[in-house]
């Protein structure tokens, strides 16, 4: 018969106010990552990074989570995040509105037509 094979899997997860931080790690498979997750005031997801590394120890792994909740807590990082999401709206809408102004003027000849 077959080793009895052990493994251990360890999962940190954290939601905040805006944000989500996961560490996931895997004896196993030799490697893990850290998920970032990000969403806007309205609850929709802006934005989802997600890192791979190799094995730590699990005080590298609490290391890393809190200063992944610390950064996604911070107010300079979400500061960046709601400009960066400001900036896909206002692009957003000025694309909207040269598609309008294209089927304006499209209507507009096809009178003239």
């Amino acid at each position: 018969m077959g080793k009895n094979k052990s493994f251990q899997t360890v999962l940190l997860e954290h939601t905040g106010f805006q944000g989500k931080v996961r560490v996931w790690q895997n004896d196993t498979a030799k490697k893990g990552w850290v998920e970032l997750k990000w969403y806007t005031p309205f609850g929709k997801l802006r934005m989802a990074k997600k890192e791979y590394f190799t094995l730590k120890t699990s005080d590298e792994l609490r290391e890393l989570f809190q200063e992944t909740i610390a950064l996604i807590e911070s107010k300079e990082w979400l500061e960046e995040q709601e400009n960066k999401y400001l900036q896909q709206i206002e692009k957003e809408i000025a694309v909207n509105e040269e598609k309008k102004r294209m089927v304006l003027q499209l209507k507009a000849k096809e009178k003239v037509l």
